[in-house]
């Protein structure tokens, strides 16, 4: 699997969010994403430290698709988007 192929299992198969969503979520345009996703484009570093910070990714997956797509959290981690998703 590409990381183009692994950007497109993440957000369509991990997150299932829309294209506009996971791009606004990481400064890009949709049309940008969609041609990351196909290969048309390479990826940029800055794009996979965007990925890799909202989603909370592994970013050796994301580049090699080894081991665990997502990082652990720590339990503050996770009461702090609990509640940052409760307050929105």
């Amino acid at each position: 699997m590409s990381i183009s192929d692994r950007i497109k299992h993440l957000r369509d198969i991990e997150l299932d969010i829309k294209q506009v969503e996971f791009a606004e979520a990481i400064h890009v345009s949709r049309s940008n994403l969609s041609n990351i996703e196909s290969g048309r484009v390479n990826i940029t570093d800055r794009v996979i430290a965007s990925i890799c910070t909202v989603y909370g990714v592994s970013e050796t997956w994301l580049r090699t698709g080894e081991g665990e797509i997502f990082v652990p959290r720590t339990d503050e981690q996770e009461m702090s988007l609990i509640f940052g998703e409760a307050l929105a």
